[in-house]
């Protein structure tokens, strides 16, 4: 245990300081801050948000049958106007361009509206769990396309063969692993590294990612029922915002271990970074892929951190212990298929 520890220690500054690799964490830091931080979704409306935005502080706060009813008195005398204003029979210029900005704005008014009342109707069908209407349009967004923890990923993937293959590119594999002793100590601590960085790396740009969209949105937004977003009126998680992103770290962890093993195979199997590169991005793909296409068992395909707070929607409590299972169960596996062949490999 003593020589696993300290082969442990000499691996990771050998890793960090003699190949430079707090440079490339320097770097995706960086990266995870910036995609945070300024990265902003672009989607357009049919309706005026700022309109929109006014309506929601309106009739803010949690769902009840009232707001409900005084959402559709406003729409539909929006709709009136819009319907009766007639402006063929006008001959005068400025009663024309008054009544044209009156209708302008009956008609706005009904967009935003109309969209208000669809929200509230999907909120209608979740209020057993008590969720409020908020403004969550960017927010929506945001975590649909970028809630995913790409710079760890990105982090992980160059990381892990700079650990597993360092020692054959600059020749030093004939002087560390002398004896079958010495090299399964090092392919161990090599591969408890790769394992204990990756779930760093993945822990660490999590909390920032979280850390600064509360930033963004004041924390108000993180601390609402969950179903009171957009998108996720139907998710059976009981909890806020900010509880189902923590939920969705622990199960990106116990993935990004899963993936670190992955990488950590096909080092040992490859041999060259840019086979490793493509061959892990194809697993990550066709992970996605087939989870998407078959969500009762996505358990089974998911290799690495690709599951964003969008995804938690489709999973209830026990199909999140159930996943979290089969990735440990996953990842052990793996992790004994990645010490098997880097021994026989080296």
């Amino acid at each position: 245990m003593n020589r696993l520890f300290t082969s442990y220690k000499y691996e990771l500054k050998k890793l960090l300081f003699v190949r430079k690799g707090w440079i490339l964490l320097l770097g995706i830091f960086t990266l995870q801050i910036a995609m945070a931080l300024f990265l902003n979704p672009s989607q357009k409306y049919v309706f005026d948000k700022e309109l929109y935005a006014k309506y929601v502080e309106l009739y803010s706060g949690e769902y009840s049958e009232e707001t409900a009813q005084s959402i559709e008195n406003d729409l539909l005398s929006a709709e009136k106007v819009v319907n009766e204003t007639d402006l063929s029979q006008l001959t005068n210029s400025d009663e024309i361009e008054a009544l044209s900005q009156q209708l302008i704005l009956a008609s706005m008014k009904r967009n935003a509206l109309s969209a208000l009342q669809a929200k509230y109707t999907e909120l209608s069908e979740c209020k057993e769990y008590h969720p409020v209407l908020t403004y969550d349009l960017e927010f929506t967004e945001y975590i649909t396309k970028y809630g995913l923890n790409w710079a760890s990923i990105i982090g992980i993937l160059f990381i892990i063969p700079m650990l597993m293959l360092g020692d054959k590119n600059c020749g030093m594999e004939q002087i560390l692993f002398p004896t079958s002793m010495g090299r399964k100590t090092i392919v161990s601590s090599k591969l408890l590294v790769g394992m204990t960085l990756s779930l760093f790396i993945t822990a660490v740009f999590s909390i920032i990612q979280i850390f600064i969209m509360g930033i963004r949105w004041d924390y108000g937004l993180i601390n609402v029922p969950i179903q009171s977003i957009s998108g996720f009126e139907k998710c059976q998680i009981e909890g806020t915002v900010l509880s189902c992103m923590i939920t969705c770290i622990a199960i990106q962890i116990f993935s990004t271990a899963s993936l670190a093993m992955i990488i950590c195979i096909l080092s040992s199997l490859l041999k060259k970074e840019p086979a490793i590169f493509s061959a892990t991005v194809i697993i990550i793909i066709m992970s996605a892929f087939l989870s998407e296409k078959f969500p009762s068992v996505s358990v089974l395909f998911i290799f690495s951190a690709m599951l964003g707070i969008s995804s938690i929607k489709t999973f209830s409590v026990i199909q999140i212990l159930l996943l979290c299972f089969v990735l440990l169960i996953k990842t052990y596996i793996l992790a004994i298929s990645a010490k098997y062949l880097a021994n026989r490999k080296i």
